[in-house]
């Protein structure tokens, strides 16, 4: 196959895909044949829900990312850069609609930055240049 014709991978991020919700998305689009990213801010918990899911015959691999964390988001646009240089898909905080923590304990500035988060997209500066159409896909989450 020339480079003229060779398929480019669907390269998706799924950020919070360490929770049941967010683990779910990123094994169904791995399933349509997506190179996910798994982004969690806990490693061990982000690694081991990458290791299952490739046992699984997923391309599914482990991105530390705390879209909280300015820093964390940059590092992770930079390693997609270095990796795949594109990103066609993003699905952000997929993992959970709540602050991290138990209810009770949960700080102002953390359910700030949880908010800003997912209602306003997180931090902002990070970016991964390359984008292009991707396949149509529908997703059933039980």
């Amino acid at each position: 196959m020339s480079p003229d014709t060779a398929r480019v991978a669907v390269v998706a991020v799924v950020a919070g895909a360490d929770e049941a919700t967010g683990r779910e998305i990123a094994r169904q689009l791995a399933g349509h044949g997506l190179v996910v990213y798994l982004g969690a801010p806990d490693t061990e918990r982000g690694r081991t829900a990458a290791s299952e899911l490739r046992a699984r015959g997923a391309d599914v691999r482990f991105l530390h990312l705390d879209v909280t964390d300015e820093a964390s988001a940059e590092f992770a646009a930079m390693r997609l850069d270095a990796e795949v240089g594109r990103l066609h898909v993003l699905v952000n905080h997929a993992g959970s609609a709540r602050p991290p923590g138990a209810p009770g304990g949960t700080r102002a500035g953390q359910a700030r930055r949880a908010y800003e988060s997912r209602v306003l997209g997180g931090t902002g500066g990070a970016r991964v240049p390359g984008t292009s159409a991707i396949p149509d896909i529908e997703l059933t989450i039980p």
